[in-house]
């Protein structure tokens, strides 16, 4: 995790290609001073706004095989419902649950 003034760079990855997400780029997950955003690294560089209004956790489990080797096995994945469509975020633990109750209040506000 990378902090600088206001914002906080965390070491995270969004395992399926999407949008936000073309191609994998993305590396860390900032948060802060902005809206959150992937980004290609510990910094707002090439940015992309995660949709949080569109987002629900489904689940948060351990790392699989099938998830693939660029995935540390130490860190975690949630399981998140895009729009009908599931997305995988992996991180370390703390990391993820940052990450998390960060695109919570979000979410919520959508009930």
């Amino acid at each position: 995790m990378v902090d600088l003034p206001g914002e906080v760079f965390v070491r995270a990855r969004f395992l399926d290609h999407t949008d936000y997400n073309p191609h994998g780029f993305g590396t860390h997950i900032a948060l802060g001073d902005g809206p959150p955003a992937v980004t290609p690294g510990p910094d707002r560089f090439a940015a992309r706004r995660i949709p949080v209004d569109r987002l629900t956790v489904r689940t948060v489990r351990r790392v699989r095989g099938a998830d693939g080797d660029t995935v540390p096995g130490d860190w975690h994945i949630a399981e998140l419902d895009d729009g009908g469509r599931t997305v995988r975020l992996a991180a370390a633990p703390d990391d993820l649950a940052r990450v998390l109750r960060e695109l919570r209040p979000a979410v919520h506000e959508r009930s």
